[in-house]
């Protein structure tokens, strides 16, 4: 895979920010929680309009300097009270839960520690993509077997990977009786894609990205007591 700069980052993050914004209005309140930290780029901008900013993650990383609370812990256990925080956001984390029948647990916590009224956001990368989006293979992900044949050529990643469709993902945001509000693909701009933007670009305009988005969102509210 291409790698990606702060740049690319900053930009993707920004662009997620407008998903959110377009459905939910200005991100601001008191306390944002960003589960799975990353590089950080998602952190900053999601997080820059709120007054307490918390963020964890399951292994140790230099967390940046925007957040408030940070902590080693698991997405699937938050160690927060419920009805916590204005804003939840859980940014390609979805997918690497493990076991992966632990998924519906993450969304399921971060309802649970959101305040009645505010809203949780997920973005998962879109499964039936043509690029395999953690390795750079093409089309691997389409072929039976063709994951553990990755895997077994030292793709070893892979086992890490379980990518939820959106539709399962929105029915456990539903499941846990938050309104969603948005289920949908997208596509990121062009300037967040290193090198390739001409082929892009191409690609774009030719509405490859409206059959095979290059991810997903899913935003709920959680109900009003």
């Amino acid at each position: 895979m291409v790698a990606l700069s702060d740049e690319n980052f900053t930009a993707r993050a920004e662009h997620l920010r407008e998903i959110a914004e377009e459905s939910i209005g200005a991100l601001s309140g008191d306390r944002c929680l960003m589960v799975g930290s990353g590089t950080g780029h998602n952190t900053i901008e999601f997080g820059r309009s709120y007054e307490e900013v918390y963020a964890l993650d399951v292994v140790e990383r230099d967390f940046p300097a925007i957040v408030d609370h940070a902590i080693l812990a698991d997405g699937t256990r938050l160690p927060y009270d419920d009805g916590t925080f204005d804003l939840s956001c859980a940014i390609s984390v979805v997918e690497h839960v493990l076991p992966p029948e632990n998924r519906y647990l993450l969304v399921e916590e971060m309802v649970r520690c959101t305040k009645p009224g505010g809203y949780v956001f997920f973005q998962i990368p879109n499964g039936r993509f043509p690029l395999e989006l953690h390795t750079g293979l093409p089309l691997i992900h389409w072929l039976p077997g063709g994951k553990e044949f990755a895997i077994k050529q030292g793709y070893t990643t892979l086992e890490q990977v379980h990518i939820p469709s959106r539709k399962a993902l929105t029915k456990w945001v539903a499941d846990t009786g938050a309104e969603v509000l948005v289920s949908r693909g997208f596509t990121y701009p062009s300037d967040t894609i290193p090198k390739y933007h001409a082929v892009y670009d191409a690609l774009k305009a030719v509405g490859l990205f409206q059959v095979f988005p290059f991810g997903n969102v899913v935003i709920g509210k959680v109900p009003e007591q």
